[in-house]
């Protein structure tokens, strides 16, 4: 999996951390936003019903597609090597959306244009575009193991 966010620890005084997150990968956070982009590919069965990413498991309860996504299945279909699937409508205007609830960039972007997103990826490491965190604890022995400077990746989003 790809890593989307670097975690960047500033400091740490007794029960309170302080912070970064940075944006490393802006394209994998864009998943709901790819999907209204392209399209969402949903594989079934001959009969239409749902399977699991591995083209041959039928999802449990058994469901078809078009109960499920109904009208949204505009986008066409077919078969790959996979399976066969079908797709939902395209939606440019929700990806435009999604897109800008995630990244804010300095000064206006037009994130309609794939050459802002090329120049977010090239930005040096502490350029990155980043929000600023602080989390407190009750007991300072939860952030006994936790030192200003420290930094790791995730491909976690914090969505649950």
């Amino acid at each position: 999996m790809t890593d989307l966010f670097a975690v960047s620890i500033d400091a740490v005084d007794g029960c309170t951390l302080r912070g970064r997150v940075l944006l490393v990968d802006a394209w994998w956070l864009l998943d709901e936003g790819y999907h209204a982009l392209l399209g969402k590919k949903i594989r079934v069965s001959e009969d239409g019903c749902l399977l699991a990413d591995d083209g041959k498991t039928v999802l449990t309860p058994r469901r078809t597609a078009k109960a499920v996504y109904g009208e949204q299945l505009t986008g066409g279909g077919g078969q790959d090597q996979i399976s066969r699937y079908v797709m939902t409508e395209r939606n440019p205007e929700e990806f435009y959306r999604r897109t800008a609830e995630i990244a804010d960039l300095e000064g206006a972007a037009d994130l309609s244009d794939w050459r802002t997103w090329v120049f977010a990826g090239t930005r040096p490491f502490e350029e990155s575009l980043y929000a600023d965190f602080t989390a407190t604890v009750r007991d300072p022995a939860y952030l006994e193991h936790m030192v200003g400077g420290m930094r790791w990746s995730t491909a976690h989003t914090g969505r649950v």
